[in-house]
């Protein structure tokens, strides 16, 4: 039998790759339905499989082929060494080869990867050659989403290995099943993959073998394309690839399920043969099962369905089982699915390749369209198609469209109601027609700005977008007059872009005006202005408006209370935004929100707005003091993100820099610096270094290097962003940014450095500190503690008096803020002035902050400050006390060299008071 088995291992090879990337409980069917001239290899098979399922080592060295010159296979076993690598276990084996989870052998860091080898007996045959190929093209492909090549060689034995990129996770459909994603948080993880494959594409490589199991998904859910075994490289200039002799003698490798009919049949491939691969992946997302539906389920069957079987509508392969696992009732999923998904879908599973996609990036972009509802290119532009899109769009109109199709349907013949529904469709077209024509002509006015027609025509065709927008939000005002809804919507859509690029303030004067026109034109309370009110709330807390904010979201709210609307999606949206974090009632809106998060885990588990309703609950414990259940908060944020299918990765990168905020304040100084750089990496990816948030983070993190007593790095990112700020007007971010590297200043011993930077803010003083209370309190406590250390008493108690001039957006009044507590004892102390002192460090009801089960910086300065006091009274036994609290409390938690300025500072009292 082994010798039979060596003279078919080929063929059983292939037949066995094919079973094990089959589920386990299918694989007994596919065995009993193998065709009649695979009947020689099925004991083998059958038994290969068995040991399989049992975890017996398959053993097949005696049986392979070239093992008949007494060539054996050594044995692998966790410990030994690949080149550099040490395996540790192995992790995935296929007929040709096994996969190792390795690391470097040496000492340092131990960089996980998955080590890939062919068994000794492939390493001589056409299986060698596939292996090098692979080498090569992984070699070329640098992307993000594609597993990428770490090193390369061969063994003492010959034996060719790659060490790969380790990925930890779940394969696409099994990551979606276990979060029971819905479609949208599938199509943005899917849409990933096309972005992986385009680029591969694009490297002249056709992958041949995509399917589920080759990709995965992070914990993070970051899509990660595997296995280019089988991939092929396309000559510049050359549209397809024929078959090699290396494919004559190894045979067609593929996946099946997964290949398209030109693969079936031996045809060159093009990139449609992928195209048509991810048509069947995305059908098995959206749907759960597989394109084609077998009676017997050989193999044969597929292949004669794959090349002339007529393919199922994924709406009408959805199962009731399937719906229940993406949390959406059947019915609404086919709704969902037919139409534009139905459309894309078919039209990647064309039997032709050229009624396929042209490119993986045109299957990308309808998706993409489709998820902004937009017209999809796959459908033909009919009037009505068109209509329908906007009506989508415009739900009022839905609704009396609707109302005149039944009326019609009641009273008229059929011949009737088909001219009636006619001239509806026309006069819809033609009223969407009419809109565009306006719109049309608005943008016209606007790019006119670039033409060579200008005075200064090479000025004018360098406008950039942000001033093409400004100018837009400076026009739209005048506008429309006779068009009130295509003027709300202009003001909405312009204000949100005007909010990307940071022209906050503009933004928020469009969607003031926009909420005054919808209540003006009877779209007040509707969606569309309910969501208008969210974003002006949020554009009011950025330009420190905040009870203003506060109380357009409150008017929403209301809006869907009036309406009895307590469970909605767009509740839980208005309800989390940011905008409940500048409230003074923090406690009443920790409940809401909390309620709100609630409602999003139980019906709307993976809408993308879920993740930002848990950084919202983040903000409100970061802005009462509780740093650790804050930091928890955005932690939990960072991890839904990733089931949502969201794409707001500036959002994230916020997240991960607020992650870094709390972090360092609770102790957490490696995890605070991890956060720090994951959180900027984010933001100058996607709004680039030069942007008001990046700044403002990267300010952050150069406080927190400095309290990890990296002073010198810290100093030169704040140069650095002084120097590319420099002539350009004054930023909140860069009064945020003044303020960090002044304290470090005063701590450092340089307290008239700390001057030079805070007073050029004096003048907008206010306005800034409007933005984010506790710095525009901490601003002027900190020019006072700076000014009394060069000995201008009279200018310190002149700036304290400025802390009035903030106007207050958080719950806490100023006096209860940490940077108020600290510096004001500071200063009252050094003037011998104890009582007040006293006073000033023990604001909560004449007692010292509590210990509430968790490390807090600030309970620990408290402490150094109150043995300060004492010592100054002369109260030795109580100053020792408060020394002590302050080492208890770093020793209790194990923050012990995470803050080496607090160590410091408690070893100083310490001593003191000893």
């Amino acid at each position: 039998m082994a010798g039979d088995l060596a003279a078919r291992w080929k063929e059983v090879s292939r037949l066995l790759d094919e079973a094990l990337d089959l589920p386990a409980a299918e694989r007994a069917a596919w065995l009993a339905n193998l065709p009649p001239e695979h009947a020689q290899s099925k004991p083998h098979l059958e038994r290969l499989l068995r040991q399989h399922d049992t975890g017996t080592d398959l053993s097949l060295a005696d049986a392979l082929p070239g093992y008949g010159d007494g060539e054996e296979e050594p044995g692998r076993q966790a410990g030994d060494t690949v080149g550099p690598w040490r395996l540790l276990r192995e992790i995935g084996r296929g007929g040709m080869g096994a996969v190792w989870l390795a690391e470097r052998a040496e000492a340092g860091a131990k960089l996980p990867v998955a080590l890939k080898m062919l068994h000794p007996f492939a390493a001589k045959g056409p299986q060698a050659e596939r292996f090098r190929r692979e080498r090569e093209i992984l070699a070329a492909l640098n992307h993000p989403n594609i597993a990428r090549l770490i090193d390369a060689g061969m063994t003492e034995e010959g034996v060719p290995w790659l060490a790969l990129e380790h990925v930890e996770g779940g394969t696409l459909i099994d990551w979606c099943r276990e979060r029971s994603l819905g479609l949208p948080a599938r199509l943005a993880l899917f849409g990933q993959a096309l972005a992986a494959v385009q680029y591969a594409h694009a490297n002249l490589v056709i992958h041949r073998d995509l399917k589920p199991g080759n990709i995965l998904v992070t914990p993070t859910g970051e899509v990660k394309l595997l296995d280019f075994g089988i991939a092929k490289l396309l000559e510049r200039g050359v549209a397809s690839t024929n078959e090699t002799e290396l494919t004559r003698v190894a045979g067609r490798a593929m996946t099946p399920h997964y290949a398209s009919p030109e693969q079936v049949a031996g045809e060159p491939l093009t990139t449609a043969s992928d195209v048509y691969s991810l048509g069947v992946v995305a059908f098995e997302l959206l749907t759960g099962s597989r394109p084609y539906r077998l009676k017997r389920g050989s193999a044969a069957e597929l292949e004669e369905a794959i090349l002339a079987a007529d393919t199922a509508m994924p709406s009408a392969s959805v199962t009731d089982v399937f719906a229940k696992q993406v949390s959406v009732a059947p019915s609404r999923l086919r709704r969902e699915l037919r139409g534009d998904l139905d459309t894309i879908v078919m039209k990647a599973l064309a039997k032709s390749p050229g009624e396929r996609y042209g490119s993986v990036e045109a299957f990308a972009q309808d998706l993409e369209r489709y998820r902004e509802g937009l017209p999809v290119i796959a459908r033909r532009e009919s009037y009505a198609y068109r209509a329908s899109k906007f009506v989508r769009r415009h739900r009022l109109p839905v609704a009396a469209a609707a109302a005149v199709a039944l009326a019609l349907l009641a009273g008229l013949v059929v011949a009737l109601w088909q001219a009636g529904l006619a001239k509806e469709q026309a006069e819809l077209a033609g009223a969407e027609a009419r809109k565009a024509k306006a719109v049309q002509a608005f943008l016209v006015s606007l790019f006119e700005k670039n033409s060579r027609d200008q005075a200064n025509a090479a000025k004018a065709r360098n406008v950039t977008a942000r001033e093409l927008l400004v100018e837009s939000a400076d026009r739209l005002p005048g506008a429309f007059a006779d068009a009130p809804q295509v003027k709300f919507e202009l003001l909405v859509t312009v204000g949100r872009l005007l909010t990307d690029v940071e022209e906050t303030k503009r933004a928020a004067d469009l969607f003031a005006q926009a909420d005054e026109l919808a209540q003006k034109a009877g779209l007040a309370g509707t969606d569309r202005h309910i969501e208008t009110l969210a974003a002006l709330s949020e554009t009011y807390r950025l330009t420190g408006r905040a009870a203003e904010g506060l109380a357009a979201r409150e008017r929403g709210i209301r809006y869907l209370d009036a309406r009895g609307d307590r469970d909605s999606l767009l509740r839980a949206r208005i309800v989390a935004s940011p905008a409940a974090y500048a409230t003074r009632e923090q406690d009443m809106e920790k409940k809401r929100v909390g309620e709100a998060v609630e409602l999003f885990a139980a019906k709307y588990p993976t809408h993308p707005a879920r993740y930002l309703g848990l950084a919202t609950l983040g903000h409100l414990e970061r802005v009462t003091g509780n740093l650790g259940r804050a930091y928890g908060r955005f932690r939990e944020a960072e991890s839904v993100f990733a089931t949502t299918g969201s794409r707001d990765f500036t959002s994230l990168g916020t997240t991960h820099a607020w992650a870094a905020f709390c972090a360092f304040r609770i102790g957490k100084m490696k995890e605070a610096l991890e956060q720090s750089e994951r959180g900027l990496a984010l933001l100058d990816e996607h709004v680039g270094p030069g942007s008001q948030q990046a700044r403002f983070h990267r300010g952050l993190r150069a406080e927190i290097l400095h309290r990890a007593g990296r002073a010198a790095e810290a100093y030169a990112i704040w140069e650095a962003m002084r120097t590319s700020h420099g002539g350009k007007p004054q930023t909140a971010t860069e009064f945020n940014n003044a303020i960090y590297e002044a304290d470090a200043r005063v701590r450092d011993g340089d307290p008239k450095r700390a001057i030079a930077l805070l007073e050029p803010f004096s003048a907008r003083h206010a306005e800034f500190g409007a933005v984010f209370f506790p710095n525009g309190v901490h601003w002027a406590t900190l020019l006072a503690h700076a000014r009394f250390l060069t000995g201008d008493a009279a200018g310190a108690e002149a700036a304290l008096l400025r802390v009035k001039d903030v106007p207050r957006n958080f719950g806490s009044p100023a006096e209860q803020m940490v940077q108020y507590v600290l510096d004001v004892s500071a200063i009252r102390l050094a003037q011998g002035r104890l009582d007040e002192a006293w006073k000033v460090l023990t604001v909560e009801g004449g007692k010292l902050y509590d210990d509430y089960g968790e490390f807090s910086m600030y309970h620990a300065l408290q402490r150094v400050r109150a043995s300060e006091i004492a010592l100054a009274r002369g109260d030795r036994e109580a100053a020792a006390r408060y020394a002590a609290e302050a080492a208890e409390h770093v020793r209790k938690y194990g923050v012990k060299g995470e803050l080496p300025f607090l160590d410091a500072a408690v070893a100083r009292v310490v001593r003191a008071a000893t």
